[in-house]
């Protein structure tokens, strides 16, 4: 990733400020108070990495604003699904990244191409972004798990750890699946008898929800033909009683042999065998109006008994509809034959534990032996790497200690020590109070990554590649040390980019790019320009500067070194 440029509004001494950033090393020289550091902390606050800086507000009721504009490379797919993940989809590899702190109200907007971001995204931005080594807010050294990414990192252990890092995850989560299945067993050892009552109850119900709503659905037409062949069955038993008092015609005969000749007893004979035949007619239609009828009388009384079954069962287990119900019943059933099963499927669990669980340690314990033998070496490079930048009596160890539980990292918890003087006692690095000692450790570890043969250069594709941002990193060192600490940064340069505060001519002539920050007073206020040093001429006059050269005199004499110091730049 590539700063290309920033923009800085309102911010300390620093009214309205615009740099551009190449490539490799930049350095930023000037006056004390001329605002370099203060470029170093916009950047922070812009990427989240300070807080709003009400401190630096330099006018009351004005806002302060810092931008950046940043480019990467195809490889650095870290960084771009960082973006997908916020929502930002760039149309090319470059994005304007802003932050607004709004002084009245003491708020603060944030922009990635003007569409707004969390603080969170922007800080997990700058996690792949920025490196930063300010006096007293190193940021790297200072967090826990660097010492182990960074062991891991320089003894080219990462592939390793993520295979490890696999299994762990894999393990943890059959493990998390076991316990959970013998809590449920242990909490539901006396529950198996009462679910096959429960079952049993709603096994009276039909097969399905969509059988019962049929079921309801038929019961209105099966009733209404219940009441009609009822209601037959009644005019049949009346018609039995008709035909019973027809049975008087027997008698009305022998009353015609009796008297023949009467034609009261022929009408009365009459009149009942008409009776008998309208009779029979009647039964007859009432037969073939029975006969139409479909009548079902078992299903309807089945049909019945499910219904009054399901609402029963509703009320009992105050469910509000049949799909509840029903719903109700299929957890039932599951939990049962959970626990019918139970055996088999905690045999599976323990087997699929194991599957994961073996190679997880196996590949934990090839991982702290490594680290183990890359912590030893490391801790020699780098003490030795010490004594050229001036601290020859300094002793950096790294420890690697064993972790009671193992971590989705390893089973190991890794710390770098440094000893600063011998008779002192150590001290873990991310406690070290000088900021120039965490400053050169931190471009000493960096320039570990680079000179360690172990280190596999082709495991860089997809990863970002940070901006380092360092602040006066030759503090308290001798020029010859200072010579050694401008060479390991040029050759970070080759990977990184660098932007660096320094007040020392040396590590200013190695620059690629060199601004001069200025500060003038007008009219009471102090503000901040920042010039490119870009014709040679103008290179020459700022390194002078640094050496301290004010007459002409002096500045005669050192003129040749300066010029040499500059040609040394340009012919590497």
């Amino acid at each position: 990733m590539r700063i290309e440029e920033i923009f800085i509004q309102n911010f300390a001494v620093i009214e309205n400020l615009r740099l551009e950033f190449g490539p490799g090393l930049n350095v930023m020289t000037g006056e004390t108070g001329a605002g370099k550091s203060i470029v170093l902390e916009a950047l922070r606050f812009l990427f989240g990495e300070a807080e709003a800086p009400a401190r630096y507000i330099r006018s009351k009721g004005r806002s302060v604003e810092a931008a950046a504009r940043v480019c990467w490379d195809d490889n650095e797919k870290r960084l771009s699904n960082e973006l997908q993940n916020s929502g930002v989809e760039p149309e090319q590899r470059e994005i304007l990244v802003r932050r607004i702190y709004d002084a009245n109200t003491g708020r603060s907007r944030l922009m990635i191409d003007d569409k707004p971001v969390t603080l969170g995204a922007l800080r997990r931005l700058a996690r792949l972004a920025l490196e930063v080594q300010i006096q007293g807010q190193s940021r790297e050294l200072e967090e826990a798990p660097f010492a182990r990414e960074f062991l891991d990192e320089w003894a080219n252990l990462d592939d390793l750890r993520e295979a490890y890092s696999a299994s762990y995850q894999a393990w943890q989560e059959s493990e998390r699946l076991l316990t959970e299945h013998r809590t449920f067993i242990q909490e539901h050892a006396n529950r198996l008898e009462f679910l096959e009552h429960q079952c049993r109850e709603m096994a009276e119900l039909p097969q399905n929800l969509e059988e019962l709503e049929r079921l309801e659905a038929e019961i209105p037409e099966l009733l209404e033909q219940d009441k009609f062949i009822q209601t037959c069955r009644q005019l049949r038993q009346e018609l039995g009683a008709i035909e019973s008092a027809l049975r008087a015609r027997e008698t009305s005969r022998r009353v015609l042999e009796a008297r023949p000749d009467s034609s009261a007893a022929q009408g009365l004979d009459e009149e009942l065998s008409a009776c008998e035949r309208s009779l029979e007619g009647a039964q007859g239609h009432l037969k073939e109006l029975e006969q139409s009828i479909q009548w079902d009388p078992i299903k309807l009384e089945q049909m019945l008994h499910w219904r009054s079954k399901a609402r029963g069962l509703m009320t009992k287990y105050r469910c509000s509809s049949p799909m509840e119900l029903f719903a109700l019943r299929q957890k039932l059933e599951s939990e049962r034959d959970r626990l019918v099963n139970q055996e088999i499927e905690k045999n599976n669990l323990e087997k699929n534990l194991d599957q994961w669980r073996r190679p997880a340690r196996t590949q934990a314990k090839e991982l702290s032996q490594k680290r183990s033998q890359a912590a030893l070496k490391l801790g020699r490079w780098v003490t030795q790497a010490l004594g050229s930048l001036g601290m020859e009596h300094a002793l950096f160890e790294v420890e690697v200690s064993a972790l009671e539980n193992p971590l989705s990292s390893g089973q190991n918890e890794v710390r770098f020590w440094l000893t600063p003087n011998p008779g002192m006692s150590r001290r873990e690095l991310r406690d070290i109070a000088s900021g120039g000692e965490m400053s050169r450790l931190s471009l000493l570890l960096r320039a570990a990554l680079l000179e360690k043969p172990m280190v596999s250069m082709a495991r860089s594709g997809g990863r970002s590649w940070p901006v380092l941002l360092f602040d006066e990193v030759e503090q308290g060192l001798s020029v010859q040390a200072a010579i050694l600490v401008g060479q390991k940064l040029k050759a970070l340069g080759e990977r990184y980019q660098i932007i660096l505060v320094t007040h020392s001519p040396v590590i200013a002539a190695m620059a690629l790019r060199h601004y001069a920050l200025q500060k003038t007073v007008t009219h009471g206020e102090t503000a901040t320009t920042g010039l490119p040093l870009e014709a040679p001429w103008a290179r020459q006059e700022e390194v002078l500067r640094l050496l301290g050269a004010k007459s002409d005199g002096e500045r005669k004499k050192l003129l040749p070194y300066v010029e040499g110091l500059l040609k040394t730049r340009v012919a590497e």
